[in-house]
């Protein structure tokens, strides 16, 4: 299986998620993400879709019959050498005795600690899908209390955008 994100640029009006995801999933692919987002046109949402399939022939279909849903005006198919794709997360661990190694970790990754308490704190982080998996990974056996993550914005690098 193999993760492919896509671009779909649309007209903010009601329906129009649940119409594309529900089309994802009636093909069958493994929907990982979804996230929606303003753009710099106010009644244009732009979403980004994450997910796995085993046979990327059958990619150009999916984008093909999310072009057809009426609202859609783009959908593109992101290239992860040509694009930029950010997350963030919220994490929150036990409070360990010694503070030290997580305030080392912390600094690493690059990551902020937002708030504390005598039991636990919180990290937040903001980065790529893998740094962000990788900073998870290593602060399991501080245990993780609860985790949320935003889902990825992907941005393509280059600056062919067509118009919308």
């Amino acid at each position: 299986m193999k993760k492919y994100t896509i671009l779909v640029f649309a007209q903010n009006r009601r329906g129009v998620l649940e119409r594309i995801t529900m089309l994802i999933r009636k093909k069958m692919y493994n929907l990982e993400q979804i996230t929606a987002s303003d753009t710099e046109k106010e009644d244009i949402k732009r979403l980004t879709i994450s997910f796995t399939y085993k046979e990327a022939a059958k990619i150009p279909q999916i984008i093909s019959q999310i072009n057809k849903i009426i609202e859609v005006i783009e959908v593109k198919l992101v290239d992860p050498e040509d694009s930029v794709q950010r997350e963030a997360a919220l994490i929150k661990i036990k409070r360990p005795h010694n503070l030290s190694e997580i305030l080392s970790i912390v600094q690493i990754f690059e990551a902020k600690i937002i708030h504390t308490t005598e039991q636990n704190l919180i990290i937040e982080n903001i980065g790529s899908p893998e740094k962000l998996n990788d900073l998870i990974s290593i602060l399991k056996p501080y245990n993780i209390l609860e985790l949320g993550r935003s889902g990825a914005v992907a941005m393509e690098k280059n600056l062919n955008k067509t118009d919308v």
